[in-house]
């Protein structure tokens, strides 16, 4: 009893003496995980994809978390630097999402973003699990009627992609 009643204080303590930066290192994007472990709603999706992109730097303000360590470069981008982080990046991409869609037998959703210079039915896909885990941009671009319809070929780039940057 003695030794539990011990181990809570220090952990309180621990706690307590953590700095705002070392408490909120992990972004609340990366943590997210559904209630009860359940599968995240499409406005959920949504959500997490517009944060995720603020944390990550692709929107018009860069975050006082972002830093070269936490950007998750990507293998189409190049920097070595935080400022070269923010060079690629910032307002690349509109902060509000068009649309989510579930792909890949229903795993995952894809939440597409429109470029701030627009391109014809162009734009970015943030990714994720059906938990609202593993979440990243990823590489290439998106059709964005896909988003809109039920267009099996968008399904398969965006498999194939996903399966390209897992291996």
């Amino acid at each position: 009893m003695r030794i539990c009643l011990a181990l809570s204080i220090v952990l309180l303590s621990f706690l307590a003496c953590q700095s705002p930066d070392e408490a909120a290192k992990g972004s609340s994007s990366e943590k997210f995980i559904a209630p009860g472990n359940r599968a995240i709603t499409e406005s959920e999706a949504i959500q997490l994809a517009e944060q995720y992109l603020y944390e990550k730097g692709y929107t018009d303000v860069i975050p006082e978390s972002l830093t070269l360590e936490n950007a998750n470069l990507g293998t189409d981008e190049f920097a070595t630097s935080l400022e070269g982080v923010i060079k690629l990046r910032r307002n690349t991409l509109e902060p509000k999402a068009l649309e989510a869609r579930l792909y890949k037998k229903k795993t995952r959703w894809a939440v597409g973003f429109e470029y701030i210079n627009k391109e014809d039915n162009i734009g970015r896909c943030v990714s994720m699990d059906t938990l609202g885990a593993n979440i990243k941009v990823l590489e290439g671009q998106l059709r964005l009627d896909w988003l809109y319809n039920d267009q099996p070929q968008a399904v398969r780039y965006l498999e194939q992609e996903a399966d390209e940057q897992a291996n």
